[in-house]
């Protein structure tokens, strides 16, 4: 119903435009609609903020990612998790994003973050398999991606490395089926 919260986000607008949550909400829906240059424009403000909102930061990571500008993505969810001072998603997208950089010591120290913290996302097994396949370490990988599977079979990130787990392990049988 995208006409009826356009009505009622203008509606926020004319209130108060410089609301912290009629801004994050505006932004986000800028992103939905692929307009990444207002979705910018509604956090700006957010970003200078002296007490810091995370999910301006979360955001801007998000942005960021995408156009592939890892450093900054990085350190966006770097300021979001510092301000929120708890476990949060940002953590594992900020490892998601350190595994793209190679940064695998990184990417580790975020996984181990969180299953401390208790996550049990398929992503945080998915993230940690996916560490030891770049690292070659494909036993580990190929547990891992079990792991994650035997408890969400549907998970198609783990199933596809799955595959090439056992394409690089030279098993070209479970590869195919996978």
């Amino acid at each position: 119903r995208i006409k009826e919260a356009k009505i009622e986000l203008d509606l926020a607008k004319t209130l108060d435009s410089n609301n912290i949550d009629v801004r994050l909400v505006w932004a986000s829906f800028e992103n939905r609609n692929k307009d990444i240059d207002a979705q910018k424009e509604w956090l700006k403000p957010l970003l200078v903020n002296v007490e810091g909102i995370p999910d301006a930061w979360s955001q801007m990571g998000e942005i960021e990612q995408l156009a592939k500008n890892l450093e900054a993505a990085e350190m966006a969810y770097t300021k979001a998790i510092e301000l929120r001072g708890v476990v949060h998603i940002d953590t594992l997208k900020r490892a998601l994003v350190r595994i793209a950089q190679k940064k695998y010591v990184e990417a580790l120290e975020d996984v181990n973050t969180l299953k401390r913290a208790g996550a049990q996302w398929p992503m945080v097994g998915y993230a940690e398999g996916l560490i030891a396949y770049h690292q070659k370490n494909f036993d580990s990988a190929q547990s891992l991606f079990e792991n994650v599977l035997s408890k969400y079979s549907d998970y198609l990130p783990a199933r596809f490395l799955m595959g090439l787990t056992h394409f690089n392990k030279g098993n070209y049988q479970n590869a195919a089926s996978n």
